[in-house]
């Protein structure tokens, strides 16, 4: 599997993220917070999406 072609795929094809979490966003940069590459996020996104998942446990996030 190439990684990098995947990651851009991912990249390509996620959308914009609501006003509210880009302010999160922000202030996690401001701050040296580690946050997930936009790649990884559009994946959880995909797969939640995808899952439909009642529950989710979310452990060490930083800004969750």
């Amino acid at each position: 599997m190439n990684i990098d072609r995947t990651e851009k795929y991912i990249d390509l094809t996620q959308e914009q993220l609501p006003g509210y979490l880009m302010d999160v966003r922000e202030n996690a940069l401001d701050n040296g917070i580690p946050i997930i590459r936009p790649s990884v996020q559009g994946l959880l996104r995909f797969l939640m999406g995808y899952a439909q998942p009642r529950n989710i446990l979310e452990i060490g996030a930083a800004v969750g």
